[in-house]
Order: structure tokens, then C-alpha cells, then sequence
């Protein structure tokens, strides 16, 4: 590993050569990227996070800054996900879901997989060097001690190649995981059309409403509503994106409550007064129960690896869909709350 030494400042970009500062190395780093206006690549993504399998994803990212927005999709997660980020809104969208999220603000969740877009420029000038290893081709692997969109601290390896000045691959280290970003194609500066940042939601598929930070959509909602609604305990991690309010065939009121994990992931919560007949799961879904506290709760395995449970609070029917371990961590949190009644269901069936 090579300690560059020295001082002095460039104006404009030159070659780069041993014998430069750190701070040298940094000035010449951003004097190739600080003018980037928009950008527009493809990278594989290896994100590996506490306590969760390792993922392979594909990301095609389009960012600019003037007005600052982002197009973003993920593919090799459970589903393709889609998010467009404007300054008056964002869309969150997973394929196959019946609804879209419509935020206030941009979510923090997927900012790792944003970091080879015009997000690189702040990092980079937020950002301590203290390594730069100098290889081939007039690239070098730049260490920095880095504070990523997410607010954690991390270890980054930048690969940046001084000639076409691009990076070409990125390494985020921090407590909860790493992430390897690789560029498979990368062009500065290319011309965005808006309907870049348009989103076209398929046939049936609606939008939840967006909340304020105020939360007075929730309110509303709550009020109007002929059940009590059952949201996640003080302790649960998510972050509440969506309400939505629909009948079901009966003609009776649903509530459907979209939420974020800290990992990105969504959990969705829907509700119902509770009812003789418990709701009908999936056709061809097998079921199992469990007892959980004095609640009896019907759990499902879908076909996408999601869960899906069925119990009853306060004479509330839910369904909470999401991750196994999501899912698991709000039933327990209202079981510890002490607010789960017993719910009566059948015992273990394959359904449909």
C-alpha cells in the first residue's frame, strides 16, 4: 500500500502521479466529478446485511441534480422494485403488489445502492482519505472514512479510474453490513428526459396515500374508521409510507397501512372489523397455526417467500405480509404489549 506525501492544491484535473497529499488525491478526485449535472449506469450490487442472506441485485440508477431527483430499479430481491424520487414526491412500487406507496420524502433505506450516482460527489467531499493505492491504467483505490446518506459511518474503497474518470467499483463497509457496488456501464452527464422520473403504474394497481410529517392522513383515517386500527408497537422499527382506505366485496371498510423496514423492505398491514368467517388465504396456500400469548395466529407462506399472519387484536382482523422476521417481530411486539385476544380459526390446513 502506497502513503502518498506532500501539499499544495490543483486547480483543474491532471494525471495523476506518486508523490501526491491525500488532500492532493482528494482535490483531484472531486476536480473530475464536482461537475457532474446527472448520471446514468448499471451496477451489481452484493449487499450483505446483519443478520440477513446475502443478496445479488441488479440496480439501473438514473440521478440528476438540478432539479434533484432519482429513477432507481432493483432487480434479484424477492421482487423488482422501482423507486422514483422527485422533489415533490416519491413512488415506491414492488411488482406484483396491488398498490404503490406515494412518500413525502425520499426513503433513507436504499441510499447504499444510490452511492455511483451524483450521491458520489457529497460522499467524496464529506469523506477523510487515508489510503490511496495506485494501479494500473491510471486508476487508483482510494480509502476513505465516509458518512453514507444513511447517517452511519463507514469504510469506503473507492476504484476510480483518473483517465475516463469514472468509478468502477465501490466498497461500503459499516456496522450493519457491506456493500460491493461494480459498474457495468456508467455515462456522465447524459440527457435526461422527464419521463425518466414518471411513473406509469400498471393496469389496477393504485396508489396509498401520502403522508405529511404531521400524520393527520393517518388521523383521518382512524376516525373514520368502524374498528379500531392496530399499528406496530413503540419498539417496532418501521416506518409508516402509505394509508389506504378500501371496500371489500361485502362492501365493509379495509384499511390497508404500508410501512418500510430499516433494511428497505416492506411490510404491509391490512385491516378489517372482525368477522364470524376468518379471511380466506390464497388459494393453494398451506397454512399452519400458532399460538401466540392466548391468540391462536394463521401463518402463510406465499409463493413470492413472503409471510403472511392472520390473527385478531381488539376485535381487529389483521394480516401483516412481509419477511418472515419482520412479520414475527410486530406479532410479538403487540403479544409483549399485552394487546392480542384470542382469535378462533382452524387448525392446520392446505387451503384451496
Amino acid at each position: 500500500m502506497l502513503s502518498l506525501t506532500g501539499c499544495g492544491w490543483f486547480s483543474s484535473p491532471v494525471p495523476l502521479a506518486r508523490g501526491l497529499s491525500l488532500n492532493q488525491v482528494k482535490h483531484q478526485l472531486l476536480a473530475r466529478i464536482s461537475s457532474w449535472r446527472a448520471v446514468s449506469c448499471q451496477v451489481q450490487d452484493t449487499v450483505s446485511l446483519v443478520g440477513r442472506p446475502t443478496q445479488q441485485l441488479g440496480v439501473s440508477l438514473v440521478a440528476q441534480t438540478n432539479p434533484s431527483q432519482y429513477s432507481l430499479k432493483v432487480t434479484g430481491g424477492s421482487a423488482p422494485i422501482q423507486i422514483i424520487s422527485t422533489p415533490k414526491e416519491t413512488l415506491w412500487f414492488e411488482t406484483g403488489r396491488s398498490h404503490y406507496a406515494v412518500m413525502a420524502s425520499s426513503p433513507t433505506s436504499p441510499a447504499y445502492l444510490r452511492l455511483m450516482g451524483t450521491e458520489l460527489v457529497g460522499l467524496v467531499t464529506n469523506s477523510r482519505l487515508t489510503q490511496v493505492h495506485l494501479e494500473s491504467g491510471n486508476r487508483a483505490r482510494i480509502t476513505m472514512q465516509s458518512v453514507l446518506p444513511t447517517g452511519q459511518k463507514a469504510t469506503v474503497y473507492l476504484t476510480f479510474n483518473f483517465t475516463s474518470n469514472t468509478p468502477t467499483r465501490l466498497v461500503a463497509e459499516w456496522s450493519a453490513g457491506t456493500v460491493t457496488e461494480t459498474v457495468r456501464h456508467f455515462v456522465v452527464n447524459p440527457t435526461v428526459n422527464n419521463s425518466a422520473f414518471s411513473f406509469v403504474p400498471p393496469s389496477g394497481v393504485t396508489p396509498t396515500v401520502a403522508l405529511g410529517g404531521s400524520g393527520t392522513a393517518l388521523d383521518l383515517t382512524m376516525a373514520s374508521l368502524p374498528f379500531p386500527v392496530i399499528l406496530p408497537p413503540a419498539g417496532a422499527a418501521e416506518s409508516l409510507t402509505g394509508v389506504d382506505i378500501g371496500p371489500t366485496k361485502s362492501g365493509a371498510s379495509v384499511l390497508i397501512l404500508s410501512y418500510t423496514t430499516p433494511q428497505g423492505d416492506p411490510l404491509v398491514l391490512t385491516e378489517r372489523a372482525q368477522t364470524k368467517n376468518p379471511i380466506t388465504m390464497p388459494s393453494g396456500t398451506t397454512t399452519t397455526t400458532e399460538t401466540i400469548g392466548t391468540t391462536v395466529v394463521t401463518i402463510a407462506t406465499l409463493p413470492s417467500g413472503q409471510e403472511l399472519a392472520m390473527l385478531a387484536v381488539k376485535k381487529t382482523e389483521i394480516l401483516v405480509e412481509g419477511r418472515s422476521q419482520d412479520v414475527g417481530a410486530v406479532v410479538n411486539l403487540w403479544n409483549a404489549a399485552g394487546l392480542m385476544v384470542t382469535h378462533s380459526t382452524s387448525s392446520s390446513s392446505s387451503v384451496g
